[in-house]
């Protein structure tokens, strides 16, 4: 379940993690999200990407370095350019922070 089961509009628009229901579930990319609510189900239904973690969720920083890929974390997430960017460890966002440009991250990735 995509960012812990939390509801990716509230943590979107308010910046506030409230766990999702399983009642309001949609699949994107592969993964399901639950909702707080019907309209924040409909929300994400209508713009999936805008809600939707950068470049899958997966850790951005380990792939540009080591090619590898793997799903990253809200334990270690942060918001960059309006996305919400996870990552597999603390250094691999502090990493991300210093120089997010070398980290390839662009449309392609966010998509």
């Amino acid at each position: 379940v995509g960012l812990k089961g939390f509801c990716p509009v509230t943590l979107r628009d308010r910046r506030v993690l409230e766990d999702g229901r399983v009642a309001y579930t949609s699949y994107y990319a592969g993964k399901s999200y639950y909702f707080s609510s019907p309209a924040a189900k409909a929300a994400c239904d209508d713009n999936p990407h805008r809600y939707a973690p950068a470049a899958n969720g997966y850790d951005v920083t380990l792939t540009a370095i080591t090619g590898e890929i793997r799903e990253g974390s809200l334990d270690h997430a942060v918001w960059y350019q309006d996305r919400l960017y996870l990552f597999d460890s603390a250094e691999n966002l502090k990493t991300f922070m210093a120089i997010p440009s070398a980290m390839g991250v662009d449309d392609s990735l966010t998509r």
